[in-house]
């Protein structure tokens, strides 16, 4: 009876949550070392660039003190607000960077308010 409580019947139980940890780990396929080193050094060098432009971005509109989002910031918007406006202009003076915000992932965009109050 002691086993069965420990154990638990819902798939969030301690032992059941540890055992998924356990077999993730073992997991090779998972291994973060692996998926880094599916990246190639162009990989790298593109996603370096992107991250420095957003971060360029935000320190422009953190020492110019002015709002970062605006009410609007659909694709359809004319002003979609001062931190996506400056990424626009950045853009369309490099057409490297503008293929890279183009073609990132939705998740890997870096333009949300959240990575912008962590950078």
């Amino acid at each position: 009876m002691c086993f069965l409580q420990h154990m638990g019947t819902e798939c969030t139980s301690f032992h059941n949550v540890a055992q998924k940890s356990y077999d993730d780990l073992l997991n090779e396929s998972q291994d973060i070392r692996k998926t880094i080193e599916k990246f190639t050094n162009e990989d790298r060098k593109k996603n370096r660039l992107g991250l420095k432009t957003i971060i360029y971005a935000v320190c422009w509109c953190a020492f110019q003190a002015i709002a970062f989002r605006g009410h609007n910031e659909r694709p359809d918007s004319i002003n979609k607000g001062n931190f996506l406006e400056m990424l626009k202009a950045i853009c369309s003076f490099n057409d490297e960077i503008k293929e890279l915000f183009r073609t990132a992932p939705k998740h890997a965009s870096y333009t949300s308010p959240t990575i912008q109050k962590e950078i």
